[in-house]
């Protein structure tokens, strides 16, 4: 009897390790995908675009050389860029912040929403919004 018991419990133990890691599979792709309707990558944006983001190797170039100058909670942020500075003016603040801070600084969601004191969502959306705006403005530019 005993044996019996000990081996129902193993398989009982079996089945429920096997669906959770069912589960964490199946939550991980969700969030996969998730994740990609929100983010759109920098390889749909022109050539052009992609160039205006690159930084030499010192991270920062000399704020002289900017086109524009952005400032954020006291860092300044260049953009080299005259066509990507002008679109970045015309996006409103709270979203132009979170973009610089996302792709020119390389800084991720939970960094930017201490910076910014926002939620990791309201700086996903703020991100997503900010991107389809920059792109509608460089697309109307040429």
């Amino acid at each position: 009897m005993s044996n019996r018991y000990e081996r129902f419990n193993e398989i009982t133990f079996n089945a429920y390790c096997m669906t959770a890691i069912n589960n964490a599979v199946k939550r991980g792709l969700r969030k996969k995908r998730l994740r990609a309707q929100h983010e759109i990558p920098l390889t749909v944006l022109d050539e052009n675009f992609n160039n205006a983001l690159d930084l030499p190797d010192n991270n920062l170039p000399a704020l002289d050389m900017a086109a524009e100058v952005f400032e954020i909670n006291g860092l300044a942020i260049p953009v080299m860029d005259e066509d990507l500075a002008k679109a970045l003016r015309l996006i409103p603040p709270q979203r132009r912040n979170v973009l610089l801070l996302s792709y020119i600084m390389g800084k991720n969601d939970v960094e930017i929403g201490k910076a910014l004191n926002l939620a990791r969502t309201t700086v996903r959306d703020r991100r997503h919004d900010g991107m389809e705006k920059l792109q509608e403005l460089m697309r109307g530019k040429g």
